[in-house]
């Protein structure tokens, strides 16, 4: 994975202005989905939130 990582923020760096450019990248394993099989932006934020949580804590 930290390769990947690595390509992603070298590719963000060469396209991006420097403060557009992500502060870091996390990896996950499955992204919720609706009904419709769209992103569900609610569910992702509350598991987001929640890993977050225990990663500052």
């Amino acid at each position: 994975m930290e390769a990947l990582e690595k390509v992603i923020t070298d590719y963000a760096r060469e396209i991006l202005a420097p403060y557009e450019g992500p502060q870091e990248i996390q990896f996950i394993e499955n992204i919720p989905l609706t009904a419709i099989g769209k992103i569900d932006k609610k569910r992702l934020r509350k598991q987001l939130n929640y890993i977050l949580f225990f990663y500052f804590t």
